[in-house]
């Protein structure tokens, strides 16, 4: 397996990155895929799919999702995932469509959401 270049500062960093691009709503990620991010993020999709199991990519993606909705939502995403995971059908289809990945029973996409992102100072907007 090739080596990640980068100090280990730079790798966190980019871990970091990932879990909060995963903790997106699908519509509000920017760049949209996957694939792009990798790209943007100087690693291979292979890379990314590793990283998904890596804490500091866990702990970016909760506080994804404790900024975007807050301790409650946090909660009832951290339950939706849970019970998804253990195999019910209901719950992982409910997943999916939260994530964008389907529509709902009659095929609608979820609504566009505005997302504004605080680094420091910038303040950056995504539709």
């Amino acid at each position: 397996m090739p080596r990640i270049r980068g100090t280990k500062e730079e790798i966190a960093d980019k871990k970091r990155q990932f879990g909060m691009w995963l903790g997106l709503p699908k519509e509000a990620r920017e760049p949209s895929a996957q694939v792009d991010l990798a790209k943007k993020l100087g690693v291979s999709e292979t890379t990314l799919a590793h990283w998904r199991n890596d804490d500091e990519v866990k702990k970016a993606k909760e506080s994804a999702v404790k900024v975007l909705g807050g301790n409650d939502m946090y909660d009832i995403v951290k339950s939706l995932t849970m019970r998804a995971k253990e195999g019910s059908f209901q719950h992982q289809r409910l997943y999916m469509e939260w994530q964008g990945q389907i529509g709902g029973k009659q095929g609608n996409k979820p609504e566009p959401v505005e997302l504004i992102v605080r680094h420091g100072t910038k303040e950056r907007s995504i539709d």
